[in-house]
């Protein structure tokens, strides 16, 4: 089995309500791999911040946190 299925199938197993966050113009996840995984974990919410990069937390730390905050929340 390839990386990419064990992935998937881990992915797809995984029950808890679960938060993506992805900068506009991270240069290290892509937004195609974000959206795949959204897809594969049934819970999931997905977030794209415009005007940041792969360190959210510290390029928009209060956009950041009340995305989180929000999500904790629910």
């Amino acid at each position: 089995m390839s990386a990419s299925n064990t992935t998937s199938a881990v992915l797809s197993r995984v029950m808890a309500p679960t938060l993506l966050m992805r900068g506009m113009h991270d240069g290290f996840v892509s937004e195609y791999c974000v959206q795949k995984m959204h897809k594969l974990i049934r819970r999931s919410s997905m977030v794209l911040l415009r005007n940041t990069g792969h360190l959210l937390y510290l390029e928009q730390p209060a956009v950041f946190n009340q995305y989180l905050s929000t999500f904790l929340e629910e």
